[in-house]
């Protein structure tokens, strides 16, 4: 499992990640700073499907992470990518596992905590946060789309 260490900053990001697109310099570092570091050894795992609740996002900061259902990949996420960004606003279960494919050292964001930072901010920094979050939410839709078409021509079913 996760072995935490506690951090205040990571500066290893080539571009900015996709969901902190725009944030002013100040805020994106007070951002990460919120950020718990977790190790993880290959083949740990990092979130458990149906039974792991909702209440905390990581942040790839390298290696890399294996999203899967029953037994089938469905994405691998690399550095700068976000896991469970819908944290704010979704309270179930996780819908998929997650395991580390290689190595992997990320930042943990606990959903209370990222609350309180957004409420102490102008509200546009909050706006900016869910459009950026939108923005990743149609990427994803737009590739579950394309292996969705992909597996079906694969199998004979257009």
């Amino acid at each position: 499992m996760e072995n935490v260490v506690e951090t205040s900053e990571y500066n290893v990001f080539d571009q900015c990640p996709q969901l902190l697109r725009n944030f002013p310099h100040d805020d994106l570092r007070h951002f990460l700073s919120m950020g718990r570091t977790v190790h993880f050894k290959a083949f740990d795992t990092v979130v458990k499907e149906s039974v792991d609740t909702i209440n905390s996002a990581f942040l790839v900061v390298s290696g890399s992470l294996k999203v899967s259902k029953d037994g089938v990949t469905l994405a691998v996420l690399g550095t700068g990518d976000f896991l469970g960004e819908t944290f704010l606003f979704s309270q179930g279960k996780r819908m998929a596992s997650v395991t580390a494919e290689t190595s992997t050292i990320a930042l943990r964001f606990e959903r209370d905590e990222v609350l309180d930072f957004f409420k102490k901010k102008p509200e546009r920094l909050f706006k900016l946060f869910i459009l950026n979050l939108l923005e990743v939410q149609q990427r994803k839709i737009d590739m579950l789309n394309s292996n969705l078409v992909n597996a079906r021509r694969n199998n004979g079913n257009m």
